[in-house]
């Protein structure tokens, strides 16, 4: 589940996961080199955005949803762990984060699948 983000140097980065989550940067959309390091470790399915202010957030699935900010695109910081997490006593995974900028602010869907 790779996701995109424009940046305001017109690039374009993608981040990607796998056991962590990584990223490229392209200027053309097609052709992404990598960029060096780890963005989240033990992150997955990364869901993220530019906001106004040139931050980029990102949501990954690490103990449920956890949110992380960047100023660069490539550090991150940890804001919130665990912002949604399952019902207890309902064991389940919660994963897959997709936000985007709507007219009230953000919206943010993910999947949940029952563990039982």
């Amino acid at each position: 589940d790779p996701e995109i983000v424009y940046q305001p140097d017109g690039k374009i980065r993608m981040y990607v996961n796998g056991f962590d989550i990584l990223s490229g940067v392209s200027s053309d959309g097609l052709n992404f080199e990598a960029d060096e390091g780890v963005r989240v470790e033990m992150g997955g399915v990364p869901g993220a955005i530019l906001l106004d202010d040139g931050t980029i957030r990102m949501y990954a699935c690490v103990d449920g949803i956890s949110v992380y900010e960047s100023q660069d695109g490539l550090d991150f910081t940890e804001i919130a762990r665990s912002v949604i997490t399952g019902e207890p006593g309902e064991p389940s995974i919660i994963c897959d984060p997709s936000v985007d900028a709507i007219e009230e602010g953000y919206i943010l869907v993910y999947k949940v699948k029952p563990l039982n």
